[in-house]
């Protein structure tokens, strides 16, 4: 047990060799642990040396030492820690804890290594926890009634003499500058800036979309040119000879047109 004026840890484990082992009593956790008579009075506790000799504490009588003492040292239970395994080193683990303000307002959720449920207190109480969590019950309003009066006091309204002082503090205190002006322009510019980040990348991201475009369309181009200028397979023997023969009388033709010209020419200075 480890024990604090503000917070209690309750272990279920103990050390054998070297591994730790839990506990295989079950022990039943109350919801509210009363440690009044347990520890001294502050007064005592105050005036005490930091460390007690054995001899001493042999002869102290707690109940003596705590007795006239009016404040309650009350726990309530707001965690739990549950192993389902044998061993620490290994198995499953769940928690349980209290996320309302106290007992009286309490709201109870479990949570495992897949989920988190909202559950009722029982269910916690149940499960066979090895570390339980206490804190420390805040201390109630008296019930004398003298709280009361205070507090009708202050529903009341303020006096007319703290309301002169209060006019008097306001009167001498300097009045603080405004802010709201100066953060309203500030965001505004920020806010400026921030569009014209956005407009500028949206810009550049234009134009590298257009270039891409362009890039993919050069590319194109180059492959249709490429295709235009494949190399044609190399003709046969036969087709090589017809078009030697499509040469010779191409050739023939020629001459005899020139032939033809020639003597044309002649006959016509004859003539």
């Amino acid at each position: 047990m480890l024990f604090t004026r503000t917070a209690l840890l309750l272990c279920s484990f103990h050390r054998r060799g070297s591994r730790w082992e839990k506990s295989s009593g079950s022990v039943d956790l109350p919801a509210l642990l009363d440690l009044s008579e347990f520890v001294l009075t502050e007064e005592l506790h105050a005036n005490m040396k930091p460390h007690l000799a054995s001899e001493s504490a042999k002869d102290m009588d707690i109940p003596l030492l705590t007795e006239g003492s009016e404040t309650k040292h009350e726990y309530e239970l707001y965690g739990l820690c549950v192993h389902q395994g044998s061993a620490l080193q290994s198995g499953h683990y769940v928690a349980f804890v209290n996320a309302g303000p106290s007992l009286a307002r309490e709201d109870w959720f479990g949570s495992s290594d897949t989920k988190v449920w909202r559950c009722p207190r029982s269910e916690a109480l149940k499960a066979e926890a090895y570390l339980a969590f206490y804190r420390r019950v805040k201390a109630e309003a008296p019930a004398d009634g003298s709280d009361a009066e205070d507090e009708s006091e202050s529903l009341a309204g303020p006096t007319e003499e703290a309301a002169s002082e209060a006019k008097e503090e306001a009167e001498v205190e300097p009045k603080k500058p405004v802010v709201a002006p100066v953060v309203s322009a500030w965001g505004a510019a920020a806010a400026a800036r921030r569009k014209a980040a956005q407009e500028e990348a949206a810009a550049a991201a234009c134009k590298e979309a257009e270039a891409k475009d362009a890039a993919a369309e050069e590319q194109k181009e180059q492959d249709r040119e490429e295709q235009a200028e494949i190399v044609r397979p190399e003709p046969t023997q036969q087709e090589q000879q017809q078009e030697q023969q499509q040469q010779q009388q191409q050739q023939g033709q020629e001459q005899q047109q020139e032939q033809q010209q020639q003597q044309d020419q002649k006959g016509g200075k004859e003539g």
